[in-house]
């Protein structure tokens, strides 16, 4: 934790918090709280105080949609974090945290269910061999959709993998909520002294933007260029692939006349080609896109 300076108004609101742990918290009822003590703040005031106690790593902050007030939860120092769930009550709109033995069987019986092979630690340990790492760049604005698209296929092979998601911190997604993302993703930041076997990035739906004009593309870039000592494969796909093209190559993308959608037939055109190792001399691919690159 960082020993920041303290004001008596954050005294006050770690008081309050370190004194109901494991509890979910709003500004509106620490305001409520202090008011009652007869030191009132001013809201204003609360929000910044609990804003800085989460970038010092002191409080967990949840956002659950766009209409429910953040609530906050003080990060013991000597906490386990443990796997958990939240239950949001359809009334109230209050949190609720929930830990329990059996939520990594239940976590295990989703992703079967979604037909991703989950190996159990015990066959883990008595494999003799290291897990591939990779990391997911995921762009999508649903990330659970796409998250369990590429666990499915990741979870096909016999080799243990680690899977770390992040999304872009200079752009933050609408359509995921907050909490979910502090939950099960990160930031570069987060990464960017580790390495991997593998990185995939995704598509994005900004296929009209030039590649400049995205907002987090500056970001993209950033770890494109990463990648190149840290990651020893990555695959690229849809716009993910366009964007690698333009950073890499310096091959840019064009607005097609009419959109591109259907099912097209391929050729193989260069034999041996790893990328296309198992491949008929002729198959088919699925194609929905309004961009091309021209050769």
């Amino acid at each position: 934790m960082k020993q920041g300076y303290k004001t008596r108004q954050k005294e006050q609101i770690i008081a309050y918090l370190t004194a109901h742990p494991g509890q979910h918290v709003t500004a509106q009822e620490l305001s409520r709280h202090l008011e009652a003590e007869g030191t009132p703040v001013g809201t204003a005031t609360i929000y910044r105080c609990l804003d800085q106690l989460t970038t010092d790593g002191v409080l967990r902050k949840y956002t659950i949609d766009s209409r429910t007030c953040a609530c906050y939860e003080y990060i013991s120092e000597s906490e386990e974090c443990r796997s958990h769930f939240h239950l949001k009550c359809m009334k109230c709109d209050k949190l609720i945290h929930l830990t329990c033995e059996h939520l990594d069987g239940l976590a295990a019986h989703i992703l079967e269910h979604e037909n991703i092979f989950v190996m159990d630690a015990d066959r883990a340990y008595s494999q003799d061999i290291r897990p591939l790492r990779i990391l997911i760049l995921n762009l999508m604005p649903i990330k659970h959709v796409t998250e369990t698209q590429l666990l499915r296929l990741l979870g096909n092979t016999p080799i243990q993998v680690e899977v770390d998601f992040i999304y872009t911190k200079s752009y933050v997604p609408t359509h995921t909520p907050q909490d979910y993302l502090t939950e099960f993703y990160g930031t570069f930041e987060n990464v960017r002294d580790k390495k991997y076997d593998g990185l995939i990035i995704t598509g994005a739906p900004v296929e009209f933007m030039d590649f400049e004009e995205v907002a987090y593309w500056q970001e993209v870039a950033e770890i494109m260029e990463w990648s190149k000592t840290h990651v020893y494969s990555t695959f690229h796909i849809c716009w993910g692939a366009q964007a690698g093209l333009y950073y890499h190559y310096g091959i840019p993308k064009y607005i097609l006349n009419e959109k591109i959608s259907g099912v097209y037939k391929h050729h193989v055109c260069v034999q041996h080609e790893k990328l296309l190792r198992g491949f008929d001399d002729v198959f088919y691919v699925p194609h929905s896109r309004n961009t091309d690159e021209l050769r």
